[in-house]
């Protein structure tokens, strides 16, 4: 397979390039590109976040009703009771509205406002405010800062 020294490859007409994630490990990623310049752009923006690490985790694997979890077993561990309640609460909420065997790399930030537009038919901005920690958990999963 000819290289051309700068690290990119064809296959099938499609641009490739091999890059090393933080365990030192070597992958080969598809630009999913026929033109070499779009290539260029796409492995540029992909080792940038892959730098400031703002790439998808295997949590964004997790169905919301996982993550839910995950979550409230660590706040239970470092917050008052009544924090928990307020926040299992929420949680709940949640996986009403959003769907708890939703993926959580599937959730966008429209599916947030609709979460957010939804919720305050029936109670205030505070209330929906609430929520927010939990909603931060999934950014971080998905790779949303």
């Amino acid at each position: 397979m000819p290289r051309n020294g700068d690290g990119y490859f064809r296959r099938d007409g499609i641009w490739y390039f091999k890059f090393r994630d933080a365990s030192g490990i070597y992958h080969e990623k598809s630009t999913g590109t026929r033109r070499q310049s779009d290539a260029r752009e796409y492995k540029h923006d992909f080792l940038e976040n892959l730098r400031h690490n703002q790439l998808p985790t295997e949590e964004a694997k997790w169905t919301l009703e996982q993550a839910l979890a995950k979550w409230m077993e660590f706040r239970a561990a470092t917050r008052p009771k009544p924090s928990v309640a307020a926040e299992q609460t929420a949680c709940r909420h949640l996986k009403e509205i959003l769907g708890a065997d939703r993926r959580l790399c599937s959730i966008s930030a429209w599916d947030i406002r609709r979460f957010q537009m939804k919720r305050l038919e029936a109670v205030g901005p505070k209330t929906i405010n609430n929520g927010a920690h939990c909603r931060a958990q999934e950014r971080t999963a998905v790779g949303i800062t």
